[in-house]
């Protein structure tokens, strides 16, 4: 367990990973030991919703896990090379999208990124 200090009121907060967004006990302030405040203005939306994106000409299985204002938060069910600032194509509810990665967190079976898109759910 790990002590950081809420940036909003500087009260001690405890967490198991400096990375992960909590909210402070004291002042409800949601931020990171590692990434500082959260920057959203409104909060993310935990949804799945499954889609297909193209890499290299070929379609590959997606989900969204949260979806915000400015982005999504998704799993690529392929271990696939993103590169941060890439561009990716998708439909997604039947809708063409277009999404820039902002973040990558590979895993052995998957990647989880973090899209910018223009306009989300």
């Amino acid at each position: 367990m790990l002590r950081i200090n809420c940036p909003a009121c500087g009260q001690q907060s405890y967490s198991a990973s400096v990375e992960s967004f909590i909210s402070c006990n004291f002042c409800g302030k949601i931020f990171s030991g590692k990434h500082g405040p959260e920057k959203r203005e409104k909060p993310r939306e935990k949804r799945q919703i499954p889609f297909y994106l193209s890499w290299k000409g070929r379609p590959v299985k997606a989900q969204t896990f949260d979806c915000s204002e400015q982005g999504l938060g998704v799993e690529v069910f392929e271990q696939i090379s993103l590169t941060v600032g890439k561009i990716l194509t998708f439909f997604l509810e039947g809708l063409p999208q277009t999404g820039k990665v902002a973040w990558i967190k590979p895993f052995p079976q998957k990647v989880v990124a973090g899209l910018n898109v223009a306009k989300t759910l």
